[in-house]
């Protein structure tokens, strides 16, 4: 895939990121948001932008198990915020960024033109 090479903003990408998880994991985002929701005040995808730590922590704390949070981290938030950005390339690197560096996350998202 080529990198698009237009800005993004955050709420495009949350709305993106919304949509395509309802479609690909149907329920799974509806029952994290209500958990998110009641906790924190925010759905998980804001969150996530806001303080992906938190979603980290909150997630490993839920389950019990990195391989699970590695799952839903890269399924459900990394892999259709790339997709948007055309850049599938890179899902490593934005997991591992999201589960053990996330100012690094958020200069990431940056440096692909995401308006933060």
């Amino acid at each position: 895939m080529t990198p698009q090479s237009s800005r993004v903003n955050k709420d495009e990408l949350v709305s993106y990121i919304r949509s395509y998880s309802y479609r690909v994991m149907p329920g799974l985002l509806n029952i994290l948001n209500r958990f998110f929701i009641m906790r924190y005040n925010s759905d998980i995808v804001s969150l996530f932008f806001d303080d992906p730590r938190k979603v980290y922590e909150t997630l490993l704390s839920l389950y019990g198990s990195e391989d699970t949070v590695t799952l839903i981290i890269g399924y459900l938030l990394i892999k259709p915020m790339l997709i948007r950005l055309g850049r599938l390339d890179l899902t490593d690197k934005a997991i591992m960024l999201a589960m053990k560096n996330p100012e690094g996350l958020k200069e990431f998202l940056k440096s692909l033109e995401v308006d933060l």
